[in-house]
C-alpha cells in the first residue's frame, strides 16, 4: 500500500519528479529544517546540492490530484463523529521579521499582550485519524496571503474538501472562525457540518414565531436574543459525564443561530467542567456551535473538540520540525512555487503524522491546558 502511494506522489508531479521524492524523503526524515540546501546532506537525498534549487525553480505539481491522493488514502482507521469524518482546521504563523526582502509578509498578533509576528501565514484543514494519542493527516494547505483573511482561505479549503466524495464530514474550528464569512459557506454545503467554539460575548438569535395573521411588510428573521453567558430559557437537553478524567456538565439549546446568518440555524453547547462539589471550575464554559443533526450525542461534540486540542500544538510546532514553511520562505520565492511543489506531500509519504508534544498525556489532560482552551 505504501508502495501504491508512493507512487501516485511520483506521478502527481509534471516537472523534476525524481527530485521531488528524494526532497520529500530528506524532509520527512529530518527533525529540523534550517536551509533547503541542508536537505542535500540527507542520505535519503541522492543528489548534488544543486538539484534542490532545481527543483524549486523548475519543480511542478499537480495539486489537484495530490490532493484527491491525500483524500484517497486515509487511514481506514481514522476517526470518525456519528458516521461523520472529522476534519481540523486553524492557522500557523511563520515569522520571518528580518527577511525585508520577503515577498507579501503580513503582520500577526494572536491576542491581547502578545507579540505582532511579521512573517507568512498558513491554514492547516487536516483530517484527524487518532484522539489518543493525537495524530493528524494534512489534507489541505494554503497560505494567507495580505489581501485576504483566514476564514476565506478556509472556507475555501472546506469547498475543495466538499468535492472530494459524498461521504458526511465534520470540520472543528477555533473561535477564529466563528464568523458569517466562514460559517456562510455551510449553507450551500450538504456533506460537511461545522463544530466551532463561540465566544464567550457572543450573541446568537432564537426562530422567530410563527404568527397567523398576516401583517404589512417583510416576515420576521429573528427571534429573540440569546446570550450565551446568560441564558433566558432552560436548555433543551442536559448529561453530567466523566471526560479525560474530569467531571464535565453537558447544555444544548436547539434552534438558534446568528443575525448575519439567519437560515444557518444550529446547536448551541455549553461544555462546564466541574469540582467535586459539582459547582464550575472555571469562570466561563466553553460553548460550541454545531449545525449538524441533533442526534448526534453531546458527549462526541465533546470528544470531538478536545480530540482536535493538541492538534493546536502539533500546527505550531510544525513549521520547526517538519520544514512546510521554511522551503518556501528560505528561498524567497512566492508561494505558489514553493508551497505548491514542496510542503503539501512531505508530511505525508510514509503516513507521516505528526504527533503532538503533549499528546500522551491527553488522557490525563490538566486543569492549565483545559483553561486555555475554556
Amino acid at each position: 500500500m505504501l508502495s501504491q502511494y508512493r507512487q501516485e506522489i511520483y506521478e502527481s508531479f509534471e516537472e523534476r519528479s525524481d527530485i521531488g521524492m528524494n526532497l520529500g524523503d530528506a524532509l520527512s526524515s529530518a527533525s529540523q529544517v534550517e536551509s533547503p540546501v541542508s536537505m542535500s546532506e540527507s542520505p535519503l537525498f541522492q543528489r548534488k546540492f544543486s538539484a534542490v534549487y532545481d527543483f524549486l525553480e523548475h519543480g511542478r505539481i499537480n495539486v489537484f490530484r495530490l490532493r484527491r491522493i491525500q483524500y484517497k488514502n486515509q487511514p481506514a482507521t481514522a476517526e470518525t463523529l456519528a458516521s461523520y469524518e472529522v476534519y481540523a482546521l486553524d492557522c500557523s504563523d511563520d515569522p520571518h521579521p528580518k527577511a525585508e526582502t520577503l515577498p507579501d509578509r503580513t503582520y500577526s498578533k494572536k491576542g491581547e499582550g502578545e507579540p505582532t509576528l511579521i512573517g507568512h501565514r498558513y491554514s492547516f484543514l487536516v483530517r484527524v485519524t487518532s484522539w489518543r494519542p493525537s495524530w493528524c493527516m494534512p489534507q489541505d494547505i494554503e497560505r494567507v496571503k495580505s489581501e485576504t483573511t483566514d476564514s476565506h482561505v478556509g472556507a475555501e479549503q472546506v469547498k475543495r474538501l466538499d468535492s472530494q466524495s459524498r461521504s458526511l464530514k465534520v470540520v472543528v474550528a477555533d473561535s477564529l472562525y466563528c464568523n458569517y464569512i466562514f460559517l456562510g459557506i455551510f449553507l450551500c454545503l450538504h456533506t460537511i457540518y461545522a463544530l466551532v467554539r463561540v465566544r464567550h460575548n457572543q450573541v446568537l438569535y432564537e426562530e422567530p414565531e410563527i404568527k397567523v395573521e398576516k401583517k404589512a411588510g417583510r416576515p420576521a428573521i429573528h427571534g429573540s436574543k440569546f446570550k450565551p453567558a446568560a441564558p433566558n430559557r432552560p436548555p433543551d437537553r442536559q448529561e453530567e459525564t466523566t471526560l479525560l478524567g474530569q467531571k464535565i456538565r453537558l447544555q444544548a439549546w436547539h434552534n438558534l443561530h446568528f443575525y448575519k446568518l439567519p437560515f444557518l440555524v444550529g446547536l448551541l453547547l455549553c461544555v462546564e467542567f466541574l469540582k467535586a462539589d459539582n459547582t464550575p471550575r472555571f469562570k466561563r464554559p466553553l460553548q460550541l456551535f454545531w449545525t449538524g443533526s441533533y442526534s448526534v450525542s453531546l458527549i462526541e461534540l465533546t470528544r470531538c473538540t478536545f480530540g482536535a486540542l493538541p492538534l493546536n500544538t502539533c500546527f505550531a510546532s510544525s513549521n520547526n520540525i517538519w520544514g512546510f514553511v521554511p522551503v518556501a520562505l528560505q528561498t524567497q520565492r512566492p508561494a505558489s512555487v514553493g508551497y505548491g511543489v514542496v510542503p503539501l506531500p512531505i508530511p505525508n509519504y510514509c503516513s507521516c503524522d505528526r504527533r503532538s508534544p503533549r499528546s500522551d498525556r491527553l488522557g490525563s489532560l490538566n486543569t492549565s491546558s483545559i483553561t486555555r482552551l475554556c
